[in-house]
């Protein structure tokens, strides 16, 4: 898993797994969903984050995610 967020944008981004993404689909207001070939989600997209998870920017939540076996975290 990997989880990035642009403060630039006010955008989080979370992919599940490394796969090509075929198809995006936009659900609700401010959530994106990523599919492969075979329909599965291979990730999603919040935005304006803020508005839905909170302050990103604070360590706590990247450090709850980082301790998630398998997981990794990028900020940009």
């Amino acid at each position: 898993m990997k989880v990035t967020y642009d403060a630039g944008d006010d955008s989080l981004r979370i992919l599940f797994r490394n796969a090509p993404i075929h198809e995006s689909e936009s659900t609700r207001q401010g959530l994106i969903l990523d599919f492969d070939q075979h329909g599965a989600i291979v990730g999603l997209e919040l935005k304006p984050a803020s508005e839905y998870v909170g302050r990103l920017t604070d360590e706590p939540f990247f450090e709850n995610i980082a301790s998630t076996p398998s997981s990794s975290t990028v900020r940009e």
